[in-house]
């Protein structure tokens, strides 16, 4: 799916594989992916209209990501590292409501 085509609000399902690195981040070194798999419970733009991700864990094949736990995600990072499993029943309502809220949060 093209990250275009990519449509995440709460109460999306998706599994995650992201990059991961050792070092600082001026000589990191690619160590590897890891991979786990979330619902989306929230979401939000921030002052700069950055958009934001907390997912609550359901599964996970890496230690530094706990079953349970909860993960904090940047948009632009989340869309290009997951897969869509599913979506909430009022995904066009929540997309509308995603939209107003980028809008008030935009900069000019």
């Amino acid at each position: 799916m093209n990250n275009c085509q990519k449509n995440i609000v709460r109460g999306t399902e998706l599994t995650v594989t992201e990059p991961m690195f050792t070092g600082s981040y001026r000589n990191a070194k690619y160590a590897g992916d890891r991979q786990w798999a979330g619902v989306v419970v929230a979401d939000k733009y921030g002052d700069q209209g950055k958009h934001w991700f907390t997912v609550q864990v359901t599964e996970s094949g890496h230690e530094s990501i706990k079953v349970g736990g909860k993960v904090r995600r940047q948009g632009k990072n989340l869309y290009g590292h997951c897969e869509i499993l599913g979506q909430p029943e009022n995904i066009d309502q929540l997309t509308k409501l995603k939209a107003i809220c980028r809008e008030a949060n935009s900069t000019f």
